[in-house]
């Protein structure tokens, strides 16, 4: 019963294949060698520790270890044309930090982001992915990178001044390509 405070249910098994009572006060001094009368043992217990298969939990550990692989299958008709590398090169990705995020007036799937993005004063940013950000209030504060050097353009009425980059699944999720928080406003990605 000494190791009852470290295996809560182990020493009631003991005891219990032992033929002994748990509960009896008489085992608080039970010694070595002076096991009480009439104690009658069990013919052939139930493991308490059962041999686990070696197999078995290697593999359990190995699949915890392992993370799951995934790999997206892109479509035909989803791929772009190449383009060269100078074209590439006109693109100016920086990190930018969501200072502010809203929903645009009369529109379920815009948001309104309020970045800095290491220009003077801020950027403003308009996004389709409000049904994949239903509590896009949690984006404030988060680092995400931003194509800065496109043409400006109204959507619903507001000024978009460039595009966040994210990723799309498998499944038609969009996900926001966050970075970490110490990554630093305007840096340049590329």
């Amino acid at each position: 019963m000494l190791i009852q405070p470290v295996m809560t249910h182990a020493p009631k098994q003991i005891f219990g294949q032992l033929g002994f009572d748990d509960q009896d006060e008489a085992q608080e001094t039970l010694e070595w060698g002076h096991l009480p009368s009439g104690a009658q043992v069990v013919a052939k217990g139930t493991p308490i520790f059962p041999r686990l298969d070696a197999e078995a939990e290697v593999n359990w550990i190995k699949a915890q270890m392992t993370p799951p692989k995934t790999k997206a299958t892109v479509k035909d008709e989803d791929r772009k044309d190449e383009i060269d590398f100078d074209t590439f090169d006109k693109s100016e990705i920086r990190v930018a930090e969501i200072l502010d995020v809203e929903k645009v007036k009369g529109a379920d799937k815009l948001l309104k982001f309020t970045l800095d993005a290491g220009d003077e004063g801020t950027r403003q940013i308009i996004s389709g992915i409000a049904k994949y950000y239903p509590h896009f209030e949690e984006l404030k504060g988060k680092k995400v990178m931003a194509v800065v050097n496109l043409k400006p353009r109204k959507l619903r009425g507001e000024m978009s001044e460039g595009m966040l980059l994210s990723s799309e699944d498998s499944k038609g999720k969009i996900a926001l390509a966050i970075l970490p928080d110490n990554t630093e406003n305007g840096a340049l990605i590329g």
